[in-house]
C-alpha cells in the first residue's frame, strides 16, 4: 500500500504497477486561538516554504500571512510526520512544485500527536488525513480557491466536495515481472479493482 505514485524510477527498477484504489482528504490545522479563517494557497506557499530559501522564502511569522494584532509576532510552527511520507510529499507538490525546498517541522509519529502538539501550541500548525484524524481535530481550515470561493473540509462521514482542492489517490501496488503471470490473490485483487 502507498500514498503517493510510484516515480518513474520506481516503475523501471522494480517492475512495480500501482493501481489508484481510494482518495484520502488532507487539511490543515491550527490551534482554535488563531485568528486565520481560511486558508488561501498563496498562504499555504508560505507556511510551507523554507524562510530561508533565497527564492519565494516563507513566511517566519504568523504577521506574514495577514494575521493581525499580537498573535501577528508569533512564529509559525509547524508540526508533521517526516518528510518522506506521502501526506508531505502531496502537500509540497501542490503547493511548491517539484524539488521545492521546504520549510522543516518538527517530525510527530502520527496525525493524533500533530493534533495534540498544536491544540499545546498557539503557533502550531499541522496536516491531517481528515479520516484518520482524531475526533477532535482542532480547528482545520476552510480553503480558498483561486477564484475567492471558500470551501470548508468535509466531515466525516459526508459527502466530500468536488471542488476541495487537499484530495490525493492512494495505491496498491503490485510487482509484476515481464512474462511472469500474477499470483491468484494478486490477480484477483486486480479484477476487483478495475470493476470499481
Amino acid at each position: 500500500l502507498m500514498s503517493r505514485p510510484l516515480t518513474e524510477q520506481e516503475i523501471k527498477d522494480s517492475g512495480a504497477v500501482a493501481l489508484a484504489t481510494a482518495k484520502d482528504i488532507l487539511g490543515v490545522v491550527v490551534h482554535p486561538d488563531n485568528p486565520l479563517k481560511s486558508l488561501t494557497q498563496e498562504q499555504g506557499i508560505k507556511i510551507l516554504s523554507d524562510p530561508a530559501a533565497k527564492e519565494r522564502a516563507g513566511a517566519k511569522t504568523w504577521g506574514e500571512l495577514g494575521v493581525k494584532g499580537e498573535f501577528a509576532k508569533q512564529p509559525i510552527n509547524l508540526y508533521g510526520r517526516s518528510s518522506g511520507t506521502g501526506a508531505w510529499g502531496y502537500l509540497v507538490q501542490r503547493f511548491l512544485g517539484e524539488g521545492a525546498k521546504s520549510r522543516t517541522g518538527k517530525d510527530c509519529n502520527g496525525y493524533a500527536q500533530i493534533c495534540e502538539s498544536v491544540a499545546k501550541d498557539p503557533a502550531g500548525v499541522g496536516y491531517l488525513s481528515l479520516a484518520l484524524s482524531p475526533p477532535k481535530a482542532g480547528k482545520v481550515l476552510p480553503l480558498v480557491l483561486n477564484n475567492g470561493e471558500v470551501i470548508p473540509p468535509p466531515k466525516y462521514g459526508t459527502e466530500v466536495d468536488p471542488r476541495y482542492p487537499l484530495v490525493r489517490q492512494l495505491y496498491v501496488v503490485l510487482k509484476v515481472k515481464e512474462g511472469e503471470k500474477l499470483s491468484p490473490m494478486a490477480r484477483d485483487l486486480s479484477e476487483q479493482l478495475r470493476k470499481h
